[in-house]
C-alpha cells in the first residue's frame, strides 16, 4: 500500500510539474505574441502617420501643379498671341517685298525671247493691216482701191494733218471745247474735274468711235503685283454671300447678297451707311423675280447680272432702277460643273473689269480646269470662250483684271488664300510671269471676290466678314 501511495504521489507530482511547465510555456508564448502585437501596433501607427504626411505632401504638390498649369496656360496663350502677331507681320512683309528669283539666264535665251517677241508683234501688225484697203479722192475723181501696207513714217508732215481732218469728223458729237478736249498732232487730251468724269468721257469716245467701225483700245496693260492693304469693314450675314458696287458707273451705292439661293438683295447708299447700320435688313430690300444661285453675281451700269438654275443655267439681266427683268439667256455650255471645288454652289462667276463683263465657269469636257467667256452686257451673247490651265481643285474664287483672270486657291482646312494661277486672253501674261500673291491670313475662306476697276479694290466676303483688299498693279510684260 505504501508503495502504491508512493507511486500515486510521484505521478501527481509529475503531472503538476508538466502542467506548470506547460503554463510557463504558454505564458511565454503569449508574452511574445503581445510584444509582436504591440510592435505591429506601433508600426501601423507610424505607417498611418507617414501615409497621412505623404497624402498631405501629394495634395500640396497637386495644388502646386494646378497653379503651374494655369501659369503655363497663360504663358502659352501669350506665346500664341505673339506667334499670331509675328505671322501677320510676316504676311505684311511678304506683301511688301516680293520674293526675288535667283535665276541665271543665258544671253542666247534672252536674245531668243526678244526675237520671239518681235516676231509676235510683227505678226500682230500684219494681221491688222492685211485687210486694210483705201482709196484717194482728188479734184479729178477717185483712185482705184489699193492695200495699205505701211503707215505714215514718224515725223511725216502729213501725219498731224490727216489725223486732225479725220478726227474732226469722227469726234464731232463727243468733242468738247478747249481745254476739256485738245487734239495736237496725233494725240488727244481729255480733261475733266474728276477721275470718274474722265472715265465717263472716255466711254463716250469709245462708243462714238466703235459705232463708226474703229477699234478702240484702252491700253489696259496692268496686272496684279501684290495685296497692298486690307480693311475689315463689318460682319453681317451668313458664312457665304457676296457684296459689291456698281462696277460700271461712278456711284457710292453698295449691294449685299446674303446666302447662296435667296431672292432679296439689300442696297445701301454708301459703304459708310452700310458699316454704320445695325444689320443687313437696315438696307433697302430689292425683291428679285427668281432666286439666284451661288455667289457669282455682278452689278454693271445700273443692271444686276445673276445666275438662275432650273432645268437650264440662265443668265438674268435685271434693271435695278426700274425693278424689272430686261433680258435672260441660256448659258451656251453643256454639262456644267461648279467652277470652284471649295464653293460648290457657284456654277458661273460673273466678273467685271476694264474691258466689260466676263463669265468664269467649268464643264465636264474640261472638268479639271476653269473656263472663261467674254459676255456682251447688252445682249448676254457670248463673244468668245477660252479654256484656261487653272485647276478647279482647291479653288475658292476668282476675279478678272485687264483681261487676265486670277484664280484664288485655299485648302479644305482654311489657311492662307493665294493667287496661284493666272490666264491672260492676250497672251501677255503667263504663270511664270505672274508672282504668287498671298492674301493676309484669315480664319476662313473667301466665298466671293469682286474687282472694282475704278477703285482697284477687291470686295471680298469671308465667313460673313465684308472685306476690302487694295491691289497694287504693275505693267504686263510682253514676253
Amino acid at each position: 500500500m505504501n508503495v502504491l501511495r508512493f507511486f500515486v504521489v510521484l505521478l501527481g507530482g509529475l503531472v503538476a510539474a508538466q502542467q506548470q511547465a506547460l503554463m510557463d510555456y504558454l505564458e511565454t508564448r503569449l508574452l511574445a505574441i503581445e510584444d509582436r502585437i504591440s510592435l505591429w501596433h506601433e508600426q501601423t501607427s507610424r505607417y498611418t502617420s507617414e501615409l497621412r504626411e505623404l497624402k498631405q505632401q501629394i495634395g500640396a504638390q497637386l495644388e502646386g501643379l494646378d497653379k503651374n498649369k494655369e501659369t503655363l496656360r497663360s504663358e502659352l496663350d501669350a506665346v500664341g498671341v505673339r506667334v499670331d502677331r509675328v505671322e501677320r507681320e510676316m504676311d505684311y512683309l511678304e506683301t511688301q517685298n516680293g520674293a526675288q528669283p535667283c535665276v541665271d539666264v543665258d544671253d542666247k535665251l534672252v536674245e531668243q525671247q526678244v526675237t520671239v517677241a518681235k516676231e509676235r508683234n510683227k505678226s500682230k501688225y500684219a494681221n491688222l493691216t492685211a485687210l486694210s484697203r483705201t482709196v484717194v479722192k482728188c479734184a479729178i475723181g477717185q483712185t482705184e482701191e489699193f492695200k495699205v501696207e505701211v503707215g505714215l513714217h514718224q515725223g511725216s508732215a502729213l501725219s498731224p494733218f490727216l489725223f486732225a481732218m479725220v478726227m474732226d469728223q469722227l469726234s464731232e458729237e463727243v468733242r468738247q471745247e478747249s481745254p476739256w478736249t485738245m487734239m495736237f498732232a496725233d494725240d488727244i487730251v481729255i480733261c475733266s474735274e474728276s477721275r470718274e468724269q474722265v472715265k465717263q468721257n472716255l466711254e463716250r469716245w469709245r462708243f462714238a468711235l466703235e459705232r463708226r467701225g474703229m477699234i478702240f483700245s484702252r491700253n489696259c496693260s496692268d496686272m496684279v503685283s501684290r495685296i497692298k492693304g486690307m480693311k475689315i469693314l463689318k460682319r453681317a450675314g451668313g458664312v457665304k454671300g457676296m457684296w459689291t458696287k456698281d462696277m460700271g458707273v461712278s456711284t457710292a451705292k453698295v449691294y449685299l447678297f446674303n446666302g447662296t439661293g435667296e431672292d432679296t438683295l439689300y442696297e445701301f447708299s454708301s459703304v459708310r451707311d452700310f458699316t454704320s447700320s445695325l444689320g443687313i435688313a437696315a438696307g433697302k430690300a430689292v425683291q428679285l423675280p427668281s432666286s439666284w444661285q451661288g455667289m457669282g453675281h455682278a452689278v454693271y451700269k445700273n443692271h444686276l447680272y445673276y445666275v438662275k438654275v432650273s432645268e437650264e443655267i440662265k443668265l438674268v439681266k435685271f434693271d435695278l432702277q426700274k425693278g424689272s427683268v430686261v433680258d435672260s439667256a441660256v448659258f451656251p455650255a453643256k454639262d456644267q460643273l461648279p467652277v470652284y471645288s471649295l464653293n460648290s454652289e457657284t456654277y458661273i462667276d460673273l466678273a467685271i473689269d476694264e474691258e466689260g463683263l466676263w463669265a468664269i465657269y467649268a464643264t465636264k469636257n474640261n472638268e479639271k480646269h476653269v473656263s472663261l467667256a467674254k459676255v456682251d452686257p447688252k445682249t448676254l451673247a457670248i463673244e468668245q470662250m477660252w479654256d484656261t490651265p487653272c485647276s478647279r481643285e482647291n479653288a475658292e474664287a476668282a476675279f478678272v483684271v485687264c483681261g487676265t483672270v486670277y484664280v484664288v486657291y485655299n485648302s479644305k482646312l482654311p489657311s492662307r488664300s493665294r493667287i496661284q494661277c493666272v490666264f491672260d486672253v492676250s497672251d501677255m501674261v503667263t504663270n511664270d510671269d505672274a508672282p504668287t500673291v498671298y492674301f493676309p491670313k484669315r480664319s476662313a475662306a473667301h466665298s466671293s471676290l469682286k474687282y472694282s476697276p475704278m477703285e482697284q479694290l477687291v470686295y471680298a466676303w469671308d465667313d460673313g466678314y465684308q472685306i476690302l483688299y487694295k491691289l497694287q498693279m504693275k505693267k504686263k510684260l510682253d514676253v
